[in-house]
């Protein structure tokens, strides 16, 4: 058994007492207990082999095969979240009606394991479409089906279902729930999980967004200076740019205008290279009504100018 890890070895066995609709009591006998059972299959390295054997025997899992089984689950898995990605790149291009139709081409039998993942996605979809009924359904569906779901177990999916829940509920104007929704996410959120920090810090922005937006100027603030010591540590862009956006319109509101300044063209220069034009478009906006401010109109012209240009 030295040629898997623990952790994999115990994940299979739990997708496989699952797959036979069985609970931990129905496998435990006076040989092995459920305590046992539930050790081995979140891969404590200390359980007897001999449990493991038996355990595995009771499945009727061969121990000579698992190891093969385990490769070829693995590329079933890699093959689904290719796919997966697939769908979020088509709709993060607003190809909403293409993303529509991969999933729909899905074939049926590889989707068995992958419900909660597939309710989703489509619910990404309804959101790009603004239809706020049918997108929460599906959300609140994954996130029933979370716990069945084979792509659920590495991912923070049921986190990223609250995260999703929040923005329809924010798109529609409700910030009490949408903070709330914030709030579960980031309490499902699981470190050891290859998205952690992804969907954390796409939670905790948001969270500051709502929270400027609800009139919480300076428990916003507070929050994005704290979140601002990450900074480096963020890979994606988009999430440093809605960073910068945020953080030049609260100094903005707090009347720290050159530090609002300094940030909107940090952020611009951040954006120049890339083609995240809502973001600049944002940023523009807040630099030429900050120069507004400070009645120097001439360089709020330009700004005004070049959001002119990027409103189409």
């Amino acid at each position: 058994m030295n040629v898997f890890e623990m952790s994999e070895l115990g994940k299979f066995i739990r997708k496989k007492r699952k797959d036979q609709g069985l609970r931990l009591e129905d496998l435990a006998d006076e040989r092995i207990s459920t305590a046992t059972i539930s050790n081995i299959e979140r891969g404590v390295p200390h359980v007897n082999r001999e449990k493991i054997i038996y355990l595995m025997d009771k499945l009727k899992l061969d121990v000579n095969e698992v190891s093969q089984m385990l490769l070829e689950d693995s590329e079933r898995m890699e093959s689904m979240q290719l796919k997966f990605t697939a769908v979020d790149t088509l709709l993060s291009l607003g190809k909403i009606e293409k993303a529509s139709r991969f999933l729909m081409n899905l074939p049926a039998k590889s989707l068995s394991h992958y419900r909660a993942s597939i309710h989703l996605l489509k619910g990404r979809t309804y959101l790009r479409r603004k239809d706020w009924h049918r997108a929460e359904r599906e959300f609140s569906d994954a996130i029933r089906l979370a716990e069945r779901d084979r792509y659920a177990e590495k991912t923070n999916l049921l986190a990223a279902c609250y995260l999703d829940l929040a923005s329809c509920r924010y798109l529609q104007y409700d910030l009490k729930h949408a903070l709330q929704f914030i709030e579960r996410g980031i309490q499902a959120l699981k470190k050891d999980r290859e998205d952690y920090d992804k969907i954390r810090y796409r939670l905790l922005t948001n969270q500051v967004a709502y929270l400027e937006r609800s009139g919480f100027t300076d428990e916003a603030l507070k929050r994005l200076n704290q979140l601002w010591l990450s900074l480096d540590s963020i890979q994606e862009l988009s999430i440093i740019l809605k960073m910068h956006i945020i953080r030049a319109r609260l100094l903005r509101k707090v009347k720290l205008y050159h530090d609002a300044i300094k940030c909107a063209r940090k952020g611009i220069q951040l954006a120049v290279d890339s083609y995240y034009y809502e973001e600049m478009f944002h940023l523009w906006l807040i630099l030429g009504m900050t120069y507004l401010d400070l009645y120097q109109l001439e360089d709020a012209e330009i700004c005004f100018a070049f959001v002119g240009d990027l409103e189409d």
